[in-house]
């Protein structure tokens, strides 16, 4: 895993960032991994989600206590497009009209 301390990030961050929105719950950190665990009380799982330099988005589902990354099955606009992926990345989004 990453030396990333995701804790101090969000402390040191402050709330000065004029471009944050009211829902954001954080703000992801560039080029840095981000380990999201679920509510869970029977299993460790999670996310991996990266924002890339390039501007997309890595995402990975983990696993167990060691945050092992596991295949699983992706949907997009509600058709299955692969039963066993093991990372999905979103592409920075086309330009947009202003």
């Amino acid at each position: 895993m990453d030396n990333f301390n995701l804790r101090k990030y969000l402390k040191e961050q402050k709330e000065e960032d004029s471009n944050r929105i009211a829902k954001a719950e954080l703000i992801l950190p560039r080029g840095k991994k981000v380990y999201l665990q679920a509510e869970e009380q029977d299993y460790q799982r999670g996310l991996i989600v990266e924002l890339t330099e390039e501007g997309g988005y890595k995402l990975n589902y983990w696993y167990g206590p060691d945050a092992k990354v596991y295949p699983a099955e992706v949907e997009v606009d509600g058709k299955s497009i692969k039963e066993d992926a093991r990372e999905v990345y979103i592409k920075f989004h086309p330009e947009l009209k202003k």
